[in-house]
């Protein structure tokens, strides 16, 4: 993977902030897997969308008040959920999220990704974990 000097991901600057990546305003940046950034990167850049985080890293703690997963990869910096209210673009992102072995979940008015495809050894990518799911019923 391609990363500056400062270990984000070559683009990164020119998609997101560090502030993004935040639990209740505190930013959680560093607490993110790197190769959950570099395939955000990729997805961003894949789509030519707009990516807004509202979920990334969360603390044991923010995880259990948000009713989430007790094995949620967002306890591991390794899923972001983000806003994407409209089917044209929901299309877009799931195809390309697909592609990059992501992992998608479908809610509402946003979608979920993660990296539970991705081998956490060897970190490499497993197609037959790749997996599409929908929230509906939840949100």
């Amino acid at each position: 993977m391609p990363y500056l000097s400062n270990n984000k991901p070559e683009d990164f600057d020119k998609y997101f902030k560090e502030s993004e990546f935040n639990i209740d305003g505190v930013t959680v940046y560093d607490k993110m897997d790197p190769l959950m950034i570099y395939l955000l990167v990729q997805l961003r850049k894949n789509t030519g969308l707009p990516i807004v985080p509202t979920s990334t890293y969360r603390s044991p703690e923010k995880n259990k008040a948000v009713g989430g997963s007790k094995y949620s990869r967002h306890l591991k910096g390794q899923a972001v959920d983000f806003i994407c209210d409209n089917s044209s673009d929901r299309a877009i992102f799931v195809r390309e999220a697909l592609l990059l072995g992501l992992t998608v979940g479908v809610m509402k008015t946003a979608l979920h990704v993660d990296m539970r495809a991705y081998d956490n050894s060897k970190r490499k990518l497993n197609p037959d974990k790749v997996i599409l799911f929908h929230y509906y019923g939840r949100y």
